[in-house]
Order: structure tokens, then sequence, then C-alpha cells
């Protein structure tokens, strides 16, 4: 077996030698046993029926249309949905009719609409009945009507009537209220019918399991023929991990009582505070659900529009991204699983899957600090052959808004079948879950990821004016901490926490913290990272929720081999705090940086639809078939793109990128071929798939970052008056602090039509000097450029306008902007696509247009998160081809407006977690910190249209409203 690869971490479970040169003493937490094993059982041999894959659904999960973005909606493959009622005032954004496209494209199969999502407020009505109930059942018409008339796909659509009722919504006391209530839910449901006699109905939607309510509804219902489609209720706690398997058989129960036919059960609410982004807690929700085949739905406690904390910002992954990622891969049929104990909350459990027609068996694990050991059986040898080769990746807690890039390769063993295997894998962190795949043996024995790199507690330093506070891992409504524990109250000149620790060579290492930053409170913020008592780099972290809603901040530091003293510091110079350093410290790490960043994707581990052979290791790919790979980007910028695959004659590639088309990838005959395309990516997901309508054998996809093909982007300041020119009331201001906005913004953009900007496009951002296609034949290539805004809408002013190149919000909005980037169409030394036999060569580059945004929470009581809407009421900056059509999936619209969250702590006022949001008023302006105009993915055409113009690589760049 290889050994995991060359990491540490410091914790208080370590050794003794490792909390010394932590600088703590022994006494916080009493040490783990390390001879301590977890043993978890996985037979193949025994199946429990098809993979259901329906307990990665989400409550509010998405936003807007682009909201998140497809590649992440596609990667996490959520099948089921909750979303408020279409036009509906509950929430600014997230209307089903916005989101339904994304979501279906992408994976979905249904969404349940929770029509009191209606009203405005919460609890809904003011948590009552109303008197007139027909006024009720008039929204009720008019949200039904409204998904038949607009949805591309009504029969896709569950309606719920009643969300909680036996919470704050109408209904809570069933002595008084029972016979109301089920009266009511006949006449809703008799409406519902009458408006579209095919639509499929849920309830009863409780806030937990309550046996007699449901007995009561349940034979009411069969009584008058208005049984729900799906039987619904939410399962939050952490005790529901050790009760759910009960609530479920008192349900099937009552309908075997009742003489009804099993429903399908949805669990529309589960998992805490706790639990959201933390792939070791939801390891535990995902296999008990997939375990009695139910769908359900994470909880809705922060952000709407970020799969419930499961992501990081708008287009990244976090670890929980990763762990919906592996459960959306699970094909075939599930297995007898066995955890060291059933129904025990935070412990290790796990799920199984195998599916022979790919020759894989998967099993996703987690929960425990303690050393896990999987014994693996049931493999069969007609199956597998007589020797597999077993991975096992780590997907690690990042917190809710730090990124995390591919899950490494921790553990590999190459061993013969039969009997039990053993496995050891050194989880050491019970936020942090696994995938261990068991194939075939492949060409080359895989092996883990060499990477050196450790971590330690933040509260396992030594502390100076600072404070470490307990974070109950248990505690429902609390923000889960590494090791239960984090520092804060980093808010004085003296405040520091400094540690030792050894590298084993000379050269870069990545510095990174995950933290928490109050944004209402202090916004973004910074720390002095100190090497050996000197001031070696700046460590800054972007505005979040609240103090234990962790992100991450990163920053390089240049390091010579051995030891040395890490600190970080409030203050740079000593005398002066650091503006915004009042942030939680959790946990930090240290990576070595060996060489650009680079990722290989294997192909066999690609959701495709193609054969596999393992003996080559590839996807066998023809006609249609594909092979679809999430390659993640650590940073906005270009990357070449390496496909290794064979053929067995000449054989073109088809290849989209965030469905774009990457042309002219392919070979001209025989042989085994890396064909590499430089492609600029957004920090964070993109979805890549890989065909070849001629036949050819995909092993992997390489994706390595191109750093010299940024020399493409030019930057340009906001308050650059050569370049920037003002219009009407815009003008130039002075965010106040702390801020990240270098220098000023331009403020008061839009409001009307005369309050706009423009910008001077710099020389020789246009024209490309050279297009080449594939194969030696030469293609024209359209190239768009995209501006890209970074910033946040602001509540304290009077924008939209159409013209090419200008900028400003939509509608009635105000705008601010502090700097614009712009990019020639090709990075320096272009040279057309080329192909190689065993060796990669420079591949054709081209265009990507794709907008980003960050949101830039600052000071006051609320915080204003920025949303892209691609409607046809928005402003949008896309291209048009040369005939002047727009292409949809091009084009990237502006929000029209804003989310303001409250960020009040909820506590467990079950009122205060459904979170309101509002659209601000006609006189709200918006803050736009940074543009950009950046190459990004185009396509190759054959110049033969006699329309096309006559410099065909001159780019079109049109800001426009759609029509």
């Amino acid at each position: 077996m290889t050994i995991p690869r060359a990491r540490s971490r410091v914790t208080a479970c370590t050794a003794l030698s490792a909390l010394l040169l932590s600088g703590l003493s022994l006494g916080l937490a009493a040490p783990a046993n390390a001879a301590t094993v977890d043993v978890i059982g996985v037979d193949f041999s025994k199946t429990d029926g098809a993979v259901q894959g329906g307990a990665s659904g989400m409550l509010y999960g998405l936003s807007d249309d682009g909201v998140p973005t497809d590649a992440i909606i596609a990667g996490a493959r959520s099948t089921n949905l909750t979303q408020k009622a279409p036009h509906g005032a509950q929430h600014p954004n997230g209307d089903p009719l916005e989101v339904e496209g994304a979501f279906f494209e992408n994976g979905g199969k249904y969404i349940m609409t929770n029509i009191q999502d209606y009203y405005p407020d919460w609890a809904y009505n003011g948590g009552k009945r109303p008197s007139d109930f027909t006024t009720y059942l008039d929204i009720v018409r008019k949200v039904v009507k409204s998904i038949v008339d607009e949805s591309d796909h009504p029969e896709k659509y569950v309606f719920t009537p009643f969300n909680e009722p036996d919470g704050g919504n109408w209904y809570a006391d069933w002595g008084s209220m029972k016979d109301t209530y089920l009266q009511d839910w006949k006449a809703v449901y008799q409406v519902i019918k009458e408006v579209y006699p095919d639509a499929k109905i849920a309830g009863n939607g409780d806030t937990r399991w309550q046996s007699t309510r449901t007995r009561d509804f349940m034979t009411y219902a069969k009584a008058n023929n208005v049984l729900p489609d799906i039987f619904t209720w939410h399962e939050l706690g952490r005790g529901s991990l050790q009760d759910f398997r009960s609530h479920l058989a008192e349900y099937r129960k009552i309908e075997s009582d009742l003489g009804i036919s099993q429903r399908p059960v949805n669990i529309t609410e589960y998992a805490m505070r706790r639990d959201m982004s933390v792939p070791g807690n939801l390891v535990q929700w995902l296999a008990m659900f997939e375990d009695e085949k139910v769908d359900a739905e994470t909880a809705y406690w922060t952000y709407a529009g970020n799969l419930n904390d499961n992501m990081a910002k708008n287009n990244s992954a976090n670890g929980a991204w990763w762990l919906l990622k592996w459960y959306g891969d699970l094909s075939g049929q599930t297995v007898a699983v066995t955890p060291p104990s059933l129904n025990a909350p935070d412990t290790l459990q796990g799920l199984g899957a195998i599916d022979t027609s790919k020759k894989q068996a998967t099993v996703l694990f987690g929960g425990t600090n303690n050393t896990t050991r999987l014994d693996l059986s049931g493999l069969d040898p007609a199956v597998f052959g007589n020797t597999v080769d077993i991975q096992i990746r780590e997907a690690e807690w990042s917190g809710q808004e730090g990124e995390a890039q591919a899950p490494p390769v921790v553990v590999t063993k190459r061993v013969a079948v039969g009997g039990t295997i053993q496995v050891e894998v050194p989880s050491n962190n019970r936020l942090d879950a696994y995938q261990a795949i068991i194939t075939p043996t492949l060409p080359t024995a895989p092996v883990v990821d060499s990477t050196w790199s450790t971590s330690v507690e933040a509260e396992n330093t030594t502390l100076r004016d600072v404070t470490a506070y307990n974070q109950d891992p248990a505690a429902d409504w609390t923000f889960s901490a590494s090791g239960g524990r984090d520092v804060g109250s980093t808010n004085k000149v003296t405040s520091s926490l400094t540690w030792t620790v050894d590298v084993p060579t000379t050269g870069t290492y990545r510095f990174g913290a995950i933290a928490g930053v109050n944004g209402t409170k202090v916004g973004p913020g910074k720390h002095a990272l100190f090497v050996d008592g000197q001031n070696a780099a700046t460590i800054e972290y972007e505005a979040g929720f609240d103090w234990n809603y962790r992100g991450r901040g990163e920053t390089t530091v240049q390091l010579s081999q051995g030891r040395h003293e890490l600190s970080v510091r409030m203050s740079a110079d000593g005398s002066t705090l650091l503006p915004g350093s009042d942030i939680s410290l959790d946990r930090f790490d240290l990576t070595r940086i060996d060489g650009p960043e680079t990722t290989t994707y294997p192909a066999v581990l690609s959701r495709t639809t193609g054969t596999l052979d393992y003996a080559k290791g590839a996807a066998l790919l023809s006609g249609d078939n594909t092979a679809t790979f999430f390659p993640s980007a650590r940073e906005t910028g270009y990357y070449d793109v390496a496909i290794r695959y064979s053929t067995t004659g000449a054989a073109g590639l088809g290849v989209t990128l965030n469905s774009r088309s990457i042309s002219g990838l392919g070979a001209d005959k025989a042989g085994t071929w890396t064909s590499t395309a430089r492609v600029h990516l957004a920090e964070g997901i993109s979805d890549l798939r890989v065909s070849s309508a001629q036949g050819a054998a995909v092993q992997s996809v390489t994706v390595t970052r191109a750093a010299d093909g940024d020399a493409a982007t030019v930057r340009v300041e906001g308050e650059d008056s050569s370049k920037i020119s003002l219009h009407g009331t815009a003008r130039l201001e002075t965010p106040g602090q702390p801020t990240n906005v270098s220098g000023q913004q331009l403020g008061w953009l839009g409001g009307s039509a005369d309050n706009y900007a423009t910008l001077s496009r710099p020389a020789g951002l246009g024209a490309v000097p050279r297009c080449h296609g594939g194969r030696g034949r030469h293609h024209t290539r359209r190239v768009p450029q995209q501006l890209h805004l970074e910033g946040v809408l602001d509540p304290h002013g009077p924008a939209g306008s159409d013209d090419d190149e200008r900028f400003a919000p939509t509608g009635q909005q105000h705008g601010q902007c502090s700097e614009h980037r712009l990019a020639r169409p090709v990075a320096p030394g272009d040279q057309g696509h080329q192909h190689s036999r065993r060796a990669p060569q420079s591949g054709r580059r081209g265009i990507h247009a794709q907008a980003r945004r960050k949101g830039l929470p600052h000071g006051g009581r609320h915080q204003h998160v920025i949303r892209r809407r691609r409607r046809a009421d928005r402003h949008e900056l896309r291209e048009e081809d040369v005939l002047g059509r727009p292409a949809r999936q091009e084009g990237q619209r502006l929000p029209q407006h804003h989310e303001v969250v409250d960020p009040r702590g909820a506590g467990d006022d079950h009122a205060e977690r459904h979170r309101q949001r509002c659209r601000r008023d006609a006189t709200d302006h918006g803050c736009v910190q940074r543009a950009e105009l950046t190459p990004r993915w185009g396509r190759a055409t054959a110049p033969t249209d006699p329309t096309r113009r006559e410099n065909p690589c001159e780019p079109t760049l049109r800001w426009a409203r759609p029509h």
C-alpha cells in the first residue's frame, strides 16, 4: 500500500512533540488514543437497490439563472430543489421560473415550490391564517397558473401548499386547528387540480416528525381522495441522525395501517448550521437517507443561492461541494455498509455503491477523528479481475467560503481480489470526508499526492493578547470549527499567534488561514505574516457573514529549508492596528508550491457515457459519447488544458468548456497524442466535456496554470481620467475604511441614461494579428472580449445605459466602479493549434466570455451581495456573432438588484432562521470596484461565409440591453 502524501496536522490530539513545537502545553483537550481504529465494513456482493441520488437536494439553493454557475450545479448534481413561489415576495431572487433552466439542464429532476412563499413575510401573513381563506386560494391559483403558463417544464414541478403548518404558520395548535387544517388542505388540493389536473402535490411539511398529526392527516386525505403524491417533513437537528430511521419506519407503518400505497418521501429540510459546508457531517446524512432510499434537501440558514453553504462564493468549491460531486458520481446499486455504530451522531458512517457495467466500486465515508479501516469484501473477479487498484481521496473541510481545490489522493493500494481487503486511512479530522474507488488494475499504479503540506490549529499556537473560544461541535446552531475551538479578539496591536514549522526544501510556500470575518462589523480585513521575526507578507480576507462563518485568506512566502518561526500578527509595524484585523482564526496551513498549479483528471473517473477500458486507462469515446470533467482553478487566468488520448486513425476531438466549443483539436493518424489548448478560466469550477465522433480512447485531462498568458490583461484604475470619462452625475468617490478598493471608485453610475462612464480601449487591444485553426487549415476566429465588473451595490443614492463601451448598473440603481481590466484577444506568442505524438505542444488559443463579479460586504447593519442576472430586463454585456444574432450561452447580464441580509444571529428562533431579503427602492446605487476585459474561449470557423467581415479576427464588443 502506498503511504499517504507528506502532510501533518498539529491538533490537540497529536503527539507531544508536535504540541511542544506549537508552543502550547497539554491540557485543553484529552489526546485521542493513537491506536484507536474505527472499522467500517462494505460488502459489494449484497446490493439493496439502485442508487437513489436524491439526498443532495436543497432549499433555496439557487439564486438566479447563472447563480450559482452551471458548472457548480452540474457537478453537485442535485436532483430535487425547493424554491419560492414564482413571482413571490418571500425573497428578492430564487424564482423557480428563472432557475429551472439551469437546474433541469444540469441533472435536476423536479422542483418543489412553497406556495406560501408568495407572501413577503415570515411567518406567512403575520403568522395568522387569513380570515378570508379565499384570498389564499387566489394566491394558489395564481402560483399554479404561473407555472403552467410560464414554465418550460410544468410536469417537473411539485406544489407544497403548506410549509411548516405546525410551526408559526397558521395551524400550530392541532387540538383547535386540526379540522380547519384538514378542510383547508382539501380546498387547496382541489384548487391546484382544478388549475392543473396533472399537478403533483406534496405534504404535510411539518417542522419535525409528528406521528399523531401525520396519522390524522393521512386518514382524512385518503377518505377525501386528496392524498399527497410525496410525503414531506423536516429532520433538522443533530438528534435526527439518531432518530430518522425510526421516524420513517413509523410513517411506513401508518401507510400500511391505512392501506395506502407507499409514497415517495422527501425530507424537505435537513441538517443545521454546524453541518453545512462540513463533509464529515454531511456524509452521515447522505448515508442515512441513501440507505433508506428517500430524497432530502439541506436547510437554508445563511445565504440563498449558494447550495446552502455547500459551495464557496459564486463559482468555487468548498470541501462539501466535492462530497456532493462524489455523491452525484455514484451509479449502479448501493451495497451493504456496516459502520461501527448505526444511528449514532458524529461517528464514522458511510455509503457504498457498485456499478458492474463500469467495473467500479465506491465508498464515501467520514465523521471520525480516529484512523479508519475499510473492510472491503464481495468483489467479483469476473467483474474486476484478479487484482484491483484502490484510490482514496480526501475532501478536507475548508469553511463555508473557503475554496477547496481538487481533492488529493491520500492512500493507494494494489491488491489481489478475494476475501476481505483491509485498507487503513489516516482520518484524523472528523470534519473531513473520503472517497474510495476500486477499479480493475490500471496501466500505471495510482500514487498519492506528494505535495508537502502541514497544518496547525490556531488554538494550539502560542497566543498573545487574543482569546481561544470553544465552538461546541454538537451544538446545532454553532458553525463548525476545526478541533472544536478557534481564536478571536484579535483586535490589539500586540495580538499574535506564533508557532514553529520545519520545511523540507527552499522555495515558495502558500500560507492559508481558515478564518471568520464579520463583514457587517469590520468589513474586509488584513493580518501580517511574520517569518523569524520579520514581516514577510500580508494576509487579506474578504468580508463574510460573521466571525464563525469561515472563509480563507492566502498569501505566498519564500522559506529556506529548515525550521522557521511563523507568526500571524494584527500589526505590521508594532504600533498600528491593521484595518479589519478583528478576525476569528481557526486553522493555518502551509503548502509547498513546486512550479505552476497542475492537476490531472483521469478519464476513468469522469462522468462518461462511453465504455471504460482499464487496460488502457481510458474512456472509449465515439459517436455521441462524452466524458465530463470538472476542473478547478485556484485563480482567474490562463490555463493550458492538455488532453491525452489515442486513436486508431484520423480523429477529431469535440471539446466544450462551459458550453463553448473549442475547435481544431484532434489527430491526423493513429497514435497516442496530447492535444493542448490555452484557455481562460474563471476562478473555481468549470465544466469540460470531451467527445470524438470518429473514436478516441481518452486517458486524462491535465490543467496547468499558464501565468505568462496573463500579460494579455490590462488593468485600468477607475480614477484614470486618461482612459475613463464620466457623464452626467457619475463621479469619483473615496470609499470608507476598511476597504479593499484600490484607490478611488466611480460612483453614481446609472439612475438615468445620462449617468454613465466610457472606457477608451487601449492601443493594440483589438485585432488579432493571426488566426489559425487545427491540422494546418487557416480558420477565422471570433474574438469577443468581456468587460468584467467587480463590486457591490450600495443603498445610498440615484443608473442604466445601453451604449457601446459604457457601463452602469441596470434599472434605477446607482453604480460605482474603481477599476477596469482589459485584455488583448490572444496571449503573446500565440501559435495556433498544434498536436504532438506523446508530447504536449503549445495549443490553440481562444477566448471565452463569462462575467465574474464578487460581492464585497461593507460596514453598517446590512450586508450587500451582488448577484448576476440573465433576464431580458437586465443589462447584458455580451458578444454578438457577425450576423448580429445574440448567443444566449455567451451572454452574462449585470445584476438588477442586490440582496440585503439581516446579519443578526438566528439563535434557536425558528422565525429568524428564515432570513429576510428585500429589494431596494429606485434610489439605490451600486458600487463596482473593478472591471476587466479578458480574452476567453471562441471558436474557429471556415472562411467561406460571404457575410463575414473583412477582418474576421476583429473583436465585437457590445454593451446592450437584450431584446
